[in-house]
């Protein structure tokens, strides 16, 4: 019997998503016996919280609702920084609490990821001693990784997409020693959770094909110009990327360049697919935003106007200053 356990975390504003993925998971893991979601919510409505369970009840799959916020004390005395107000992202640090003890394996998802293939080979992957299979995140975060006191060489992978071994986690006592590097690093990183995440697991992860956490630059450009723009770096192969692009089985539709599936009037490239389940979920009536950013009203505009390896260029030039920006922010800490 396959057994599926998925960790999702969420507050209101991104229930709606995490509606969708739930939606696109079951829809497409029908060859799965046993689908159980762990949601750790913060804040979500009664409405979204019904039309949560809701969506699990019609496929008959296992819904079980964590309250994560007896972490809040915690994280905000070891410093770490909330995203967008709360502490919703970097509770999933605290799996190991929140989880059942007798779940070996589980995947972490994301809630703006939409799942378009069965995940079932996940179910029997041989970790090999290893603690998490992972996707490499974009060789844009090649200059970043020095920030952290990563190589170039160095693996750096995107967490919002993670297969963990539970008994392996635990042998390396990785709760404690990730509480331990919080306190001592006071967590000054541009991306705390998956920050922390890389540097406790560093040699300690098996790397999954690009499929698993398809990201949204490889469905906008092609790859030579990918390459050409952004090196390579010991990225995926060609081969590998157009694997992916053609039999994806996660698409993780983040913000690109200031552009949301669930903006009005986007350009993302994962717009069909996420429109695609809105519109079958109990999220149907979900208004998209406006923009009411002048900084991405100004890249949509350049977007459209400039050829795109000249767009991308310039893409690359602005994101590497705004790193190194952060960075200078980060070191007056």
């Amino acid at each position: 019997m396959y057994k599926l356990s998925v960790l999702y975390v969420s507050d209101n504003n991104y229930a709606p998503l995490l509606g969708i993925s739930m939606l696109s998971l079951f829809e497409n893991n029908k060859d799965i016996d046993d689908i159980t979601i762990y949601a750790a919510l913060n804040s979500v409505s009664t409405e979204n919280m019904q039309k949560l369970k809701s969506t699990a009840d019609y496929y008959n799959r296992n819904f079980v609702i964590i309250d994560p916020t007896i972490f809040d004390i915690q994280l905000d005395t070891l410093g770490v920084p909330k995203w967008k107000g709360n502490h919703c992202t970097n509770y999933r640090l605290f799996f190991e609490t929140i989880l059942p003890n007798n779940i070996d394996r589980f995947i972490y998802l994301d809630c703006d990821t939409i799942i378009c293939g069965s995940l079932k080979k996940l179910l029997n992957l041989d970790f090999q001693e290893k603690i998490a299979a992972v996707v490499l995140d974009v060789t844009i975060m090649q200059d970043y990784k020095q920030i952290i006191g990563f190589t170039k060489t160095d693996n750096y992978f995107n967490a919002g997409v993670m297969l963990i071994n539970i008994n392996n986690w635990k042998l390396n006592n990785c709760t404690k020693k990730l509480l331990s590097y919080i306190k001592n690093s006071r967590s000054k990183y541009l991306y705390p959770d998956q920050d922390l995440l890389n540097i406790l697991l560093k040699n300690k992860t098996l790397l999954l094909p690009p499929e698993y956490d398809f990201m949204p630059i490889h469905r906008l450009i092609s790859d030579k110009d990918y390459y050409e723009i952004f090196g390579k770096n010991n990225y995926y192969s060609p081969t590998e990327l157009k694997n992916a692009r053609e039999n994806p089985k996660i698409l993780h539709t983040y913000n690109f360049i200031g552009q949301f599936p669930w903006n009005q009037n986007s350009w993302h490239p994962d717009n069909i697919i996420v429109d695609y389940y809105l519109q079958r979920s109990q999220w149907k009536n979900f208004q998209k935003f406006k923009y009411s950013n002048l900084s991405l009203l100004l890249k949509n505009i350049l977007h459209k106007i400039l050829p795109t390896k000249i767009f991308y260029k310039l893409f690359k030039i602005m994101a590497l200053n705004d790193l190194k920006r952060k960075e200078k922010k980060i070191k007056k800490c």
